[in-house]
């Protein structure tokens, strides 16, 4: 993203700007990014591809703070990391299930089967391919995720289901962190 600085404000993403005969058009937007943390299970069981990847007793990962509340967000990246010693044997591509409302039925080492219940709070999905050890944990980004979401009336979170797409095993307890990064559309 390029830095530019605009009537001595500094922004560092996007700057729109149109001259009209009535007066003109200025479209000013800094990026915003959320987190959320967790510790997945205490177990070192196998993951199967198609599987979530979620903490104790929980069917989604609430990430809040989006500063559009109830509004639309552009989600221009995505990024998580898995605390491992080393890059687990198998794992590859992670795919990141979004929802506008608390989504159902999932749960941790379980087949991802998205409920027809579920489908009108359904935002779509990110893909994040080939993890990068980086000694302490696993690092997935995914920098072009092009990604509309629309949050539920009044909300400031998303909702997601992280899922492996192919095999692996993690170790007990593994702390996970999604970050997305955003602009209010």
């Amino acid at each position: 993203m390029a830095q530019r600085i605009l009537e001595g404000e500094q922004y560092e993403s996007v700057l729109v700007r149109g001259e009209e005969s009535d007066g003109g058009l200025a479209v000013r937007s800094n990026g915003s990014k959320v987190t959320a943390t967790y510790n997945r299970p205490a177990d070192a069981l196998q993951y199967d591809a198609g599987d979530a990847i979620l903490p104790s007793g929980s069917s989604y990962v609430t990430v809040s703070g989006i500063s559009n509340k109830g509004g639309d967000i552009y989600v221009s990246n995505f990024t998580a990391a898995i605390t491992a010693s080393g890059t687990p044997a198998g794992i590859g591509t992670m795919r990141f299930h979004l929802y506008s409302n608390p989504p159902s039925g999932a749960a941790d080492n379980v087949v991802l089967i998205v409920s027809s219940g579920d489908m009108t709070s359904y935002q779509g999905f990110i893909d994040a391919t080939s993890p990068v050890d980086l000694g302490a944990f696993v690092y997935y980004q995914s920098n072009t995720s092009n990604l509309h979401c629309a949050l539920a009336s009044g909300a400031s979170s998303v909702y997601v289901i992280p899922q492996t797409l192919s095999a692996w095993t993690p170790a007990s307890g593994s702390t996970v962190r999604l970050s997305i990064g955003y602009f209010v559309v």
